[in-house]
């Protein structure tokens, strides 16, 4: 038990200290995409042409990006408040099933998108094709999301024996 209190202690404070900010920034940031197209300044260390920045297919792979990593950030909710029916015992509630497999498909759709979507930015703006083989940030949570499938599954079948068992006598 002290090792649930322990991670349910350090994901509060990652969504203290990183979630809610990023998700005031990202929200406010959105529209800024759009109004301000001088806000590319900001990515002008990946290519020193602000220019071709300002684009609208730049404008949409950031939007994208934006919002892939806010969807993360949902995530990152969803497992804090899973973590509350772990330390009340409610270990195998159909809640925690469904929330364990939503979060595995918003970690691994947002893993995927964020990749492709970084891969095409670098595309656009440094014009070169590159491909990373070595561990990614985006891969480590694709294969996060995919453990939190796998885990939904496991505490699927783990509910039915458990019920299985209740009705032995």
């Amino acid at each position: 038990m002290k090792t649930l209190n322990l991670l349910k202690s350090l994901i509060d404070f990652i969504w203290i200290i990183t979630g809610i900010p990023s998700l005031i920034l990202g929200i406010a940031l959105v529209p800024c995409l759009f109004i301000y197209p001088s806000i590319f300044e900001i990515f002008s260390f990946l290519s020193g042409e602000t220019s071709i920045a300002s684009s609208f297919s730049a404008q949409f792979i950031l939007l994208i990006l934006i919002l892939s990593f806010l969807s993360s950030i949902y995530g990152l909710y969803l497992f804090r408040k899973t973590l509350r029916h772990f330390q009340k015992g409610q270990a195998f509630n159909l809640y925690v099933i469904n929330t364990f497999h939503k979060i595995g498909w918003i970690f691994t759709i947002a893993a995927i998108l964020s990749s492709t979507m970084l891969f095409l930015l670098r595309l656009t703006l440094e014009s070169t094709f590159s491909i990373n083989f070595g561990i990614t940030p985006y891969l480590v949570l694709m294969c996060l999301g995919l453990f939190f499938m796998v885990l939904s599954e496991t505490f699927r079948v783990a509910r039915i024996q458990k019920q299985e068992n209740d009705l032995t006598i």
